[in-house]
């Protein structure tokens, strides 16, 4: 039994001696971490307004999403966010994929639909009520659709 543990333990580890190095992170996912952490109790006015700001620099490509759809994705994802149970580095996972998905006009879909999947994944484990995390993932695929119609429309 205990040689089994030592087994498993020895192929978890990585190969390369060292710290684990993350994965690079945006500027503007680091922002947009930094104001949800900044986040205590009911959100404010200024605190929306600088999450819709946050999110709108996050679509960085030629395809910006409506600013309707950005703002009810700021609401439903502080929400979420709010009743969530996880560490900061899943909150940055979960950031990490939104951005992605805000800048995937030209992104094939089956790509953009495994990182929509991926943060309903994590928000549901980290205890996020359904009706929450289906709100966050029909917000990002309203976003999707209306970039790729634009796209389309070019």
């Amino acid at each position: 039994m205990i040689l089994a543990a030592l087994v498993l333990a020895q192929m978890m580890q990585s190969p390369y001696p060292g710290p684990a190095v993350e994965p690079p992170v945006s500027q503007t996912v680091k922002q947009f971490v930094s104001d949800l952490e900044a986040i205590k109790g009911a959100v404010t006015k200024e605190q929306k307004q600088q999450l819709i700001k946050d999110l709108d620099a996050m679509a960085g490509g030629a395809t910006k999403p409506d600013a309707k759809l950005v703002e009810k994705l700021a609401d439903d994802l502080t929400i979420a966010l709010a009743e969530a149970k996880m560490a900061s580095p899943m909150v940055r996972t979960v950031i990490t994929d939104i951005d992605k998905i805000l800048d995937s006009a030209g992104v094939p879909s089956a790509e953009v639909n495994a990182q929509i999947a991926d943060v309903q994944m994590i928000l549901v484990e980290a205890s996020v009520t359904q009706k929450q995390v289906l709100a966050v993932v029909n917000d990002l695929k309203a976003i999707v659709g209306t970039a790729k119609t634009k796209t389309q429309r070019r």
